[in-house]
């Protein structure tokens, strides 16, 4: 039985530069036991980081090149989604996406430097029960955020969804269907969902909603067009604040440029632009962070 079972310490001795000997024991071991990562929930790592999205923003990348990072154990898979709608698992569930604690502890000897672990749920940013959620579960967690341009995100959301076969409108029919839906329910917090193109840039009701519940000196905001037009000093930026050595990178992976946004009518951009721009009004004085696309001129003295 699984309650019987005693965990037994990780042993594994860390390989620098490369984890795929680790790798290998790890599926043999699964393979032998397959219960092992839920059996032995208890003994794993909470997370010392989350990257909460945004969606299309450019968190793929950033989750990568964290990966690379030899103090950075990051969770089994992109997307864990426990906070938002996978919260039913359990919070067993949830730690047995993350190494053990023994893991951590050899790697971080080996290296003479803290290990952490961490994880990525873009739909997080979004989701409204996110936020107390993690505060209560993990309150000193640190939280990374990437804004891009609501309007290019809307519309490169709009063209993922196209690509993979779960869209067929036009995205200016998209956009009219949640500007529709976002008036009649008079919320600018609705959580987006798959569908949200226009409901998920809506980066300051999320971000305030964040800000209720979880001190401002734990959410670090990314700009995606900063980083991807400098990605070394963003991401330099990125590794201060998890205190993470610059110089125990193992090397910074390759990414694919952000993809411009399609042509837009001048209605339909006019009206995204408002409705964004009223949104996002004043984040950037509370954030203390200035983003190029926004026409918020509350900080002007």
């Amino acid at each position: 039985m699984a309650g019987s079972r005693k965990a037994q310490p990780d042993s594994n001795p860390v390989f620098p530069g490369g984890e795929s000997s680790p790798r290998l024991r790890s599926r043999v071991r699964e393979a032998v036991w397959p219960n092992f990562r839920a059996d032995t929930a208890r003994f794993r790592s909470s997370p010392s980081f989350l990257i909460l999205g945004a969606d299309q923003a450019g968190t793929s990348t950033l989750w990568r090149y964290l990966g690379k990072h030899r103090q950075v154990l990051p969770s089994t898979r992109k997307n864990v989604g426990y906070f938002g709608d996978s919260y039913y698992q359990g919070a067993n569930w949830y730690r047995s996406h993350f190494p053990l604690k023994s893991t951590l502890i050899a790697r971080s000897k080996s290296l003479q430097a803290p290990c952490i672990t961490g994880e990525c749920s873009n739909h997080y940013l979004w989701t409204a029960a996110s936020a107390p959620r993690i505060q209560r579960a993990l309150p000193d967690v640190k939280l990374l955020v990437m804004l891009r341009d609501p309007i290019a995100r809307a519309v490169a959301h709009h063209r993922h969804n196209t690509s993979i076969g779960i869209e067929r409108r036009n995205f200016e029919r998209c956009v009219t269907v949640d500007l529709e839906l976002i008036n009649r329910l008079d919320s600018r917090s609705i959580d987006g969902g798959q569908f949200g193109y226009v409901r998920n840039g809506l980066y300051g009701a999320q971000l305030r909603t964040w800000l209720a519940h979880v001190d401002r000196h734990r959410i670090h905001v990314v700009e995606a067009e900063s980083f991807f037009e400098d990605p070394a000093a963003e991401y330099h930026r990125i590794l201060n604040f998890l205190d993470l050595d610059p110089a125990l990178q193992v090397r910074m992976p390759s990414y694919r440029p952000l993809a411009g946004p399609n042509e837009l009518s001048a209605g339909v951009r006019e009206q995204l632009e408002a409705l964004f721009a009223e949104d996002f009004a004043g984040i950037e004085t509370l954030l203390g962070l200035s983003v190029r696309w926004s026409t918020d001129t509350s900080q002007a003295a």
